[in-house]
């Protein structure tokens, strides 16, 4: 069978399911070093269809699950260290035992890893955002936001309820920005890149134009327009290390997209199709040449989608 992936949305039975989907870096420039480790960033993300789905029911612990794409290890996965900082801060909040807080969660995982395309950020979003729901809302918005930006940098961008920021500081400044709809092929290879080595490995910019004339593109539907904006300082560090990269991009010009880039620190390569049937045709010509992963995926209205699983 071809390694290639179409989106679903069923979901396992439970209390609140969350659809948790996947973003796409359309700009991506690296700038300074912070004091904290971090670098400074000016991003355009938006959310694509490609997403994953967490199931949530209360519970006396804290429990995660996973079926589906590995989703490495469950000590460090983002979803399940969301729901324990979430137990901790509505326990702190509240002044109920941390056992009242608890979750079971079941993770079905679709959006590969390693790829830049932030699966285990919307993850840790959509537990916060879903177990304050079951919860009733025992955290304030902005206690959310900061849980949020204290497990990763990306993971704000899914709870924004936008189709796309600008994410500036470290990722966490966001303005929404409008994205008319379009559809992409994205391709993940076998291997990934760690986003620790490819900020080690990169040359922060020190100028140069910024996003403006690509926020119009996309904005107005110009995606030709925007597939010609397209840049991500981190996408030569991986290059360099790992040519078949390019070798992707190459394809997926070659199979008629518009632009090709590497997302995010990748190792994940997009390039935008005129239609879904283009989109998927390509997608299943990507698997069928060995590349790894691939999969249509068009672009989505906000980061996260609540359910009530007993619907």
């Amino acid at each position: 069978m071809p390694n290639v992936g179409f989106v679903s949305d069923q979901s396992p039975p439970c209390q609140l399911c969350v659809t948790c989907r996947a973003k796409l870096n359309l700009w991506l420039r690296v700038l300074r070093r912070r004091p904290d480790g971090y670098h400074n960033i000016e991003s355009v993300a938006c959310i694509i269809s490609l997403a994953d789905t967490l199931a949530i029911s209360p519970a006396r612990s804290i429990a995660l699950t996973c079926t589906g794409m590995p989703a490495g290890d469950d000590r460090r996965n983002l979803a399940l260290r969301a729901a324990q900082a979430f137990a901790a801060r509505a326990s702190a909040i509240s002044g109920r035992p941390i056992s009242q807080y608890g979750a079971h969660l079941a993770l079905q995982k679709r959006i590969p890893p390693e790829a830049g395309l932030g699966g285990g950020s919307s993850d840790a979003a959509g537990a916060l955002l879903g177990l304050n729901k079951v919860y009733e809302s025992v955290l304030p918005q902005q206690e959310v936001v900061a849980l949020a930006a204290g497990l990763g940098s990306d993971v704000p961008l899914f709870l924004a309820g936008a189709p796309g920021c600008l994410m500036r500081g470290r990722g966490e400044v966001l303005a929404p920005v409008p994205i008319a709809p379009f559809w992409a092929v994205v391709v993940k290879p076998p291997f990934g890149v760690s986003t620790a080595w490819a900020y080690a490995n990169c040359t922060p910019a020190s100028g140069g134009p910024g996003p403006d004339d690509l926020l119009s593109a996309l904005a107005s539907g110009n995606i030709e327009r925007a597939s010609m904006l397209l840049h991500n300082d981190l996408e030569q560090p991986a290059i360099a290390a790992h040519p078949e990269i390019a070798r992707i991009k190459q394809a997926l010009l070659d199979a008629g997209t518009m632009g090709a880039m590497m997302t995010g620190s990748g190792s994940a390569v997009f390039g935008f199709a005129p239609d879904q049937g283009r989109a998927e045709a390509i997608a299943v010509q990507m698997a069928d040449a060995g590349l790894g992963f691939a999969v249509a995926a068009s672009s989505a209205p906000c980061g996260l989608e609540v359910a009530d699983g007993t619907a």
